[in-house]
């Protein structure tokens, strides 16, 4: 096998590095100024303005005097995974080409399993058990006893999830996938700098020329699965035959990659489970009677035929999206209905917050864009701030609710706890139909309460659900696809994010080998 520093020694600058470590550049310190200058993250004007006017930089003995000679020495330094465009041909005409940019799978697996930072967190023992810390399942252990004898076996964590890449106004948009290895300890997961989640892909976002609007979710939903068909080949293949890789100690591997969960929120997962069963000749009854069904309409979804993979187990409950959001759209609208807006945000501005602790001194009942730390906030105070100005047994509804998910938010689970989970959730059924009778509703249609059943299943099967938080994933959507986005010259955004992360992935390397 390879480890990190023998893949890194095999680009065709090798021997040049023989001679001067720091090749292309002159020494260290003139790497040193150069990777100051490309942390920067600066426009390309601004580089040109740099070089220009400031005495002090064209005073230095460099060997690169423009941003563009800079940018140049930085994409020949050793690379990792390399961006491929490949251009699809969607169901129905669009007004401008649709490219899919993304990366080889099993390459950025490789890269993440090979990184010598990674590598005393990466676990390839199945011997796990429920009350572990490990991100590493006991699906995962149960998958083991279905592959040859010797053979590894490597969980894929896959996220998507759409984000506003445009500033005040633009309507720009991206789809990014994000990919890591369960193998990997939580704690690492955890942390945003370690960056233990990698691009792998941006999925188009077309424009059709349909007249009918609505139908354009459905061909926009056909597009996604044909654009991951694509990216997620390798995998496939990888689930299905194995695949030789590279541990951080440089022995091979035989290796089979199931997914172990996806990451995503209620949009985002609609699109990934919810299929037809039948291909549409008529794009409006279709959608007509696949809504009736709750289906997207997709016919063709990327998961079918997936060995070791289930639609049903991969999709996790996610906390940010299904327990705080469900707060905010939910319990917190029931109390304003119930107590009123102004009252409510009487009691918030009356609470006397510990330091560290979000104070509302605003109302939150005007609170249009909050956070998750928001939602997280409100979560604290809400049962305190209307415990007096409630039926009880609509407070017991809403502290249940908030018990239940309190306790899904547990790092390890037992027996016990599992089935204080599911006493709470039963507890919030027992008493939901004095929310009926306050008037605040008048059915439970809701897909996030429905969820909700699911957890303690989910939990039993794949751990605890902290590890498939989305909060990483918000926080990787700032390196990897907002802030390149504004280093850009807000034309063909796809390209220059592509490009952008290999100079930065190119740098990170080198500096972590020298």
């Amino acid at each position: 096998g390879k480890t990190y520093m023998d893949t890194f020694n095999e680009d065709q600058y090798a021997e040049k590095r023989q001679e001067n470590a720091y090749y292309p550049w002159a020494s260290k310190e003139e790497w040193a100024f150069a990777s100051w200058l490309l942390g920067l993250l600066l426009q390309i004007r601004y580089y040109h303005v740099l070089f220009s006017e400031a005495a002090q930089i064209r005073q230095l003995s460099l060997l690169f005097r423009s941003a563009k000679e800079l940018r140049t020495r930085a994409e020949i330094l050793p690379g990792g995974p390399q961006w491929v465009c490949q251009r699809l041909q969607p169901e129905y005409p669009v007004k401008r080409p649709v490219r899919v940019f993304y990366r080889n799978l099993l390459d950025c697996l490789q890269a993440l399993l090979s990184h010598p930072l990674f590598g005393p967190h990466i676990s390839f023992s199945m011997q796990v058990r429920l009350r572990s810390l490990s991100v590493l399942q006991l699906v995962l252990m149960m998958l083991q006893e279905q592959l040859p004898l010797g053979a590894t076996l490597l969980g894929v964590i896959l996220s998507s999830d759409k984000t506003n890449i445009s500033v005040m106004s633009g309507n720009r948009v991206a789809h990014p996938v994000l990919i890591s290895l369960a193998n990997i300890d939580i704690h690492i997961h955890s942390k945003a700098s370690l960056h233990a989640y990698l691009l792998l892909a941006l999925l188009p976002i077309a424009k059709f020329t349909h007249k009918e609007t609505r139908i354009h979710g459905l061909l926009q939903d056909w597009l996604v699965h044909q654009a991951l068909n694509i990216v997620l080949a390798p995998l496939k293949t990888a689930a299905t035959v194995g695949v030789m890789m590279n541990d951080p100690v440089g022995n091979l591997r035989y290796c089979f990659m199931p997914i172990a969960s996806w990451i995503a929120d209620m949009p985002e997962e609609a699109i990934h489970i919810a299929c037809s069963q039948y291909s549409p000749t008529d794009y409006k009854k279709n959608l007509k009677a696949v809504r009736k069904l709750c289906l997207n309409g997709v016919v063709d979804p990327f998961w079918l035929g997936w060995p070791l993979s289930e639609s049903c187990d991969f999709i996790t409950p996610e906390v940010l999206h299904h327990f705080f959001r469900f707060l905010w759209d939910h319990d917190v609208k029931w109390c304003i209905a119930m107590v009123g807006a102004c009252e409510l945000d009487f009691r918030f501005s009356l609470i006397q917050t510990a330091v560290g602790y979000r104070a509302f001194d605003e109302d939150i009942s005007n609170l249009k864009q909050g956070t998750g730390h928001d939602h997280r906030a409100i979560q604290r105070y809400l049962i305190g701030a209307v415990a007096s100005a409630l039926p009880r047994r609509f407070l017991t509804a809403l502290r249940t609710l908030a018990d239940f998910c309190y306790l899904a938010q547990a790092p390890v689970f037992t027996a016990h706890t599992l089935d204080r989970l599911a006493v709470a959730l039963q507890e919030f059924h027992d008493n939901k139909d004095a929310i009926i009778c306050g008037g605040v509703r008048d059915n439970w249609e809701i897909p996030k309460l429905e969820l909700l059943q699911s957890v303690v299943s989910s939990i039993r099967q794949s751990g605890a659900t902290m590890q498939w938080s989305a909060d990483i994933m918000e926080h990787a959507h700032v390196d990897e696809i907002k802030v390149p986005a504004r280093t850009s010259n807000n034309q063909d955004y796809y390209n220059q994010i592509a490009r952008h992360l290999d100079r930065l992935d190119r740098c990170f390397r080198f500096d972590l080998a020298t």
